[in-house]
């Protein structure tokens, strides 16, 4: 049986200049350069960190290639302060048109009702601040809402979706990305229109 993985590259690009990255190797020390498209340099991302394709045992941090120390598989030791994030972004299904957007949702136990909020697909909208959260690039990360400032928790009793203060009976719901889809860390999509 012959297996064939194929893997999904980056092109980083400043969009002031609208130029590339791109590496040149001198004297075995990689360096960071400005290129155009034909010459870019591709990248994959692994465990929050971006990585060259062509010289898999070096990630990027900050504006610099640093060789990766110990296995690179390991991500149980992968210092957390190098891995990449993305912040206040607008999450939006191309196919549908709709954007993952913040929703009331009413909470009632026992006699008491509180109003939370969830998250549901909505059109998009670029300028609301209710679409923009922040992600991981790689591996299993927390979805949080810009304007709230909180991670997405999941109420271990219920099992509703809310970015509630974290306490109680609740737990970090954590996803991945997948096929260009955000899944549950058990592999289930976010939703319909995601």
């Amino acid at each position: 049986m012959y297996f064939r993985k194929k893997q999904t590259v980056i092109y980083l690009r400043n969009e002031a200049t609208k130029t590339y990255l791109t590496i040149k190797m001198k004297k075995g020390n990689p360096k960071l350069v400005m290129t155009n498209l034909k010459k870019a340099a591709p990248f994959f991302t692994s465990y929050g960190r971006i990585i060259s394709y062509r010289y898999p045992q070096y990630h990027l941090i900050d504006n610099r290639l640093v060789k990766i120390e110990g296995d690179i598989k390991d991500s149980r030791n992968i210092d957390q302060s190098t891995t990449w994030a993305l912040d206040d972004c607008n999450l939006q299904n191309i196919g549908t048109g709709k954007s993952l957007d913040l929703e009331e949702v009413t909470i009632t136990k026992k006699k008491s009702t509180t109003i939370e909020y969830g998250v549901a697909g909505k059109q998009t909208d670029m300028n609301s601040d209710s679409q923009r959260f922040g992600v991981g690039i790689s591996g299993k990360w927390p979805l949080v809402s810009s304007k709230l400032g909180r991670a997405l928790l999941q109420d271990k009793k219920t099992n509703k979706m809310t970015f509630s203060q974290p306490g109680g009976k609740t737990k970090e719901a954590m996803y991945r990305w997948n096929a260009q889809q955000i899944l549950s860390s058990i592999g289930k999509p976010f939703d319909r229109n995601f």
